[in-house]
């Protein structure tokens, strides 16, 4: 396990939303339109400015818990024993600060997060927690769970 630690980094948790969250350049004006789904990993998409998340999960309201990292290069991938499912795409950021937003918008959870200068960027995102998820609320269909399903974004610059 490598001891290696982002740059910078932020976390917060955001009410998903038609089963999707959003990670978007704040100068962007990303499309969701637009966006397409990594090589092997449908549920992580991207276009310019916007990175979008798919829950594993059914449940209709919840609250994931979602973290993003800064790397100046590219990102130690952490123990696959921690995370259900891993994707990686790149993306094109116009301002390079991005921030955690639910799906149809709304405000930002926890603080924007630099990344670095305005240009292309490697993303690599990490789902876990999606079972436990919809376990819990097959026990329990009227709970609003925080925390239970998780995501982990890592951005580095790719070098043009």
């Amino acid at each position: 396990m490598s001891t290696e630690q982002p740059a910078d980094g932020t976390e917060a948790e955001v009410v998903i939303d038609e089963g999707r969250l959003t990670v978007e350049d704040l100068d962007g004006g990303g499309s969701a339109v637009a966006a397409q789904a990594a090589t092997g990993a449908p549920w992580l998409l991207a276009a310019d400015n916007i990175v979008i998340l798919v829950s594993a999960s059914d449940a209709l309201l919840h609250y994931p818990s979602v973290r993003v990292e800064s790397w100046d290069h590219p990102a130690p991938r952490p123990p696959d024993s921690a995370w259900t499912d891993t994707g990686q795409t790149s993306l094109h950021l116009s301002g390079g600060t991005v921030a955690i937003l639910p799906f149809s918008g709304g405000a930002v959870a926890g603080d924007p997060l630099a990344v670095g200068p305005p240009g292309h960027y490697a993303v690599r995102a990490h789902r876990t927690g999606g079972d436990t998820l919809d376990a819990l609320l097959t026990d329990d269909p009227d709970a609003v769970p925080h925390g239970i399903e998780r995501f982990l974004l890592q951005f580095w610059p790719l070098r043009q």
